[in-house]
């Protein structure tokens, strides 16, 4: 595989130094597809919590193909199960595995009905400039990386490594969400994790000395979800824009004409699911910002009121829904009705679930945590865990809350 004459470094609050070495990654970093990732927030809408957290995709999967480079440059079964074209395969799927993301990521794919990962298997294999540079390795070598995002290759332990419970991915968003957040729930043992990573046939598995890392990594990935990225101001600022881009679907359905600054969004709209690439790749914060500042002024009182309560945070007030408030929740929606106001825009019921961990599948399964024993035996992570194995059941956390404007019913 071609190496550059000169390696090229990247400054990275986590890891130093990022060394690029293959031409191919460095190509496919100065890919257009690719750079539009620097305009693509991390964590969309958590920034109105956590006034930080302005990272991007960008940089989060340069750490994940960061990552990939140091497990197979200091772990020696992998370094020695891989071979070149594996390890530069493993490099471009971490690299490429968030491609696809859109801006607001989660809002985007409910209002769009888009899958960020088939959205990054189009561009891996589509008329695209990271399609072109991929096969300039050789002709199946897109395929192959598609293959590794889309979770059919035959190699486990590439799989493993890119997509699975404990996966470069997470252990990257991980240390580096809680970073920018300065929250400490997401702060890991990444060095000890990676550390104890062994090959046994033909799958990861990890020394049963790191469980209680694992367990740890767990636990904070737990706590991140519920503590940072379902932080319900967060949700709330998600929530709106559904309701923002609801609203320019509505009106444009019925016939409102918009001016140029929403064309992009109009025509993605309009794509009845069959989104086109080049629109789609269009689309990102800035495009979404400029039509939020737009529609502040916009002749509707709806979109113009969501617009500018996100624009200026004055977002919604939520309540979590339980046995002992019904009555409330109620009453909060006949006093919306009472002023009519539309509940389709203002009254949101968001209900949300995350497990610690999933223990539904086989052992030989890609997304399984396995451990091997002193004895060589491989053993699902469940089974040596008696902290995990104890939460497996209990800790699948669910949570309904419903969201509205406060300011309208005071």
């Amino acid at each position: 595989m071609k190496k550059l004459s000169e390696k090229k470094v990247f400054r990275d609050p986590l890891y130093g130094y990022i060394e690029v070495e293959h031409q191919t990654i460095w190509d496919l970093i100065n890919a257009k597809e690719f750079q539009r990732l620097k305009r693509i927030k991390q964590l969309g809408g958590v920034n109105s919590v956590f006034h930080t957290a302005e990272h991007s995709r960008f940089s989060h999967s340069l750490g994940v193909y960061n990552l990939a480079k140091v497990v197979t440059e200091k772990i020696e079964d992998i370094k020695n199960y891989l071979s070149e074209r594996d390890k530069l395969l493993l490099y471009c799927a971490s690299l490429l595995h968030d491609i696809g993301h859109g801006p607001f990521s989660h809002a985007f794919e409910s209002s769009f009905g888009v899958n960020h990962e088939d959205i990054s298997i189009q561009i891996i294999l589509g008329n695209t400039e990271v399609n072109q540079i991929l096969n300039q390795v050789d002709e199946k070598f897109a395929q192959d990386v598609a293959d590794v995002i889309s979770k059919k290759t035959n190699n486990k332990v590439i799989l493993e490594l890119v997509s699975s419970q404990l996966d470069l991915d997470r252990l990257d968003y991980l240390e580096r969400d809680a970073y920018f957040t300065g929250a400490k729930y997401g702060e890991i043992d990444v060095d000890r994790i990676m550390r104890t990573m062994q090959v046994k046939n033909d799958m990861l598995v990890h020394k049963y000395t790191s469980v209680i890392a694992i367990e740890d990594y767990l636990m904070s990935r737990y706590n991140m979800y519920w503590q940072v990225y379902f932080h319900p101001v967060g949700r709330s600022f998600e929530l709106i824009i559904e309701k923002v881009y609801k609203r320019i679907k509505e009106l444009y359905n019925a016939g409102t004409k918009f001016n140029d600054v929403y064309t992009p969004l109009i025509k993605l709209l309009n794509s009845n699911e069959n989104i086109n690439l080049y629109d789609y790749l269009r689309i990102d914060d800035h495009v979404i910002y400029n039509i939020i500042l737009e529609s502040e002024y916009f002749d509707d009182p709806i979109l113009s009121d969501l617009s500018s309560r996100l624009i200026h945070r004055r977002l919604f007030k939520d309540m979590v829904v339980n046995s002992d408030n019904q009555g409330k929740v109620e009453e909060i929606k006949q006093l919306l009705i009472s002023k009519n106001i539309n509940l389709d825009y203002y009254f949101i019921e968001d209900s949300l679930n995350q497990l610690i961990y999933a223990a539904k599948y086989d052992l030989d399964r890609a997304a399984n945590i396995k451990l091997v024993m002193a004895n060589g035996e491989i053993k699902e992570l469940k089974n040596v865990s008696k902290i995990i194995n104890a939460l497996v059941d209990i800790a699948d956390k669910r949570e309904t809350r419903v969201y509205y404007p406060l300011d309208f019913i005071k």
